[in-house]
Formats: C-alpha cells, sequence, structure tokens
C-alpha cells in the first residue's frame, strides 16, 4: 500500500467520523417548531416531593405555533379530555418556554417547563397546590422529535 492509499483511507475515516457524529447531536437538537412536530420528554426528578415526577415520560405536540400538552390531564385528570394548549409559550431559536396548568377540583397543578432546542435538556419545576398545603418538584431530562 502506498502512501497515497494511506492518505485517502484516513481522510474517509475522519470524514466517516464527522458523519457520525453530526447525527448524534443531530438527534438532541429540536430543529424545527413545524406543524405535526411533536416531542417525548423523558425525565427523572432532582429534588421534591411530588412522587408523581420520579420518572416522567411527557409528550407534546406543535400546531399553528402552540403546543398542546395531555400530561397532566393524564396524570391528575379525565383520560378522555382533549390536550391543552400551554400557557405564557416563547420559542426562541435557543429554547422553549412554557407553562402547563391542570385545575382540579380541590387542586391546581403547573409545571413551567424550559427546554434547550440545542442540547435537547429537559427542566421543569412542578408545584402541586392543595390549597392549604403545596408540594414542589424539579425535573431533569431530555427531549427529542419523534414524528
Amino acid at each position: 500500500m502506498n502512501n497515497g492509499e494511506t492518505g485517502m483511507k484516513k481522510i474517509l475515516f475522519v470524514f466517516l467520523l464527522l458523519c457520525i457524529s453530526t447525527t448524534a447531536f443531530a438527534k438532541d437538537e429540536i430543529y424545527t417548531v413545524a406543524n405535526g412536530t411533536k416531542l417525548k420528554c423523558t425525565g427523572e426528578m432532582v429534588n421534591g416531593s411530588i412522587d408523581d415526577y420520579k420518572n416522567v415520560v411527557d409528550y407534546y405536540t406543535i400546531e399553528n405555533n402552540k403546543i398542546y400538552s395531555r400530561n397532566l390531564i393524564e396524570l391528575y385528570g379525565n383520560i378522555n379530555k382533549d390536550p391543552k394548549k400551554v400557557l405564557k409559550l416563547k420559542i426562541t431559536d435557543d429554547k422553549i418556554t412554557f407553562k402547563d396548568k391542570y385545575t382540579e377540583v380541590w387542586a391546581i397543578n403547573y409545571k413551567w417547563v424550559r427546554i434547550d432546542r440545542h442540547t435537547g435538556e429537559y427542566t421543569f419545576s412542578a408545584k402541586r397546590d392543595l390549597g392549604t398545603w403545596y408540594r414542589k418538584a424539579n425535573v431533569r431530562g431530555k427531549c427529542s422529535i419523534i414524528e
């Protein structure tokens, strides 16, 4: 084998590594917020006292520049209800932030969500307000596009 073949193999190897690493990082990136985009976000509770958030799998759907969520409805309410539009939504090139809220008869449930669009990092603070007392939880995880 001559130096020309060895050099070409090295170049191809480096190119292959770049392709693999770019693909790996692209999966974490939330690169689109187009209609029909669905996000799957998983996480674990970092601290807090709401046992429902020890392990989290949340789904969000983007339609007409709005995000819809069924997560709190499925956790605390009637599963047959339609997804609710999240509140205080802000979508920038760097992050997505919003507030998810679900009201029960005796409790109000909140989630203040932040998704980093470059890394896919998913964090939220939750509060379950029961009128005379409340519980909180902080969760950290990852989001990815599933559709």
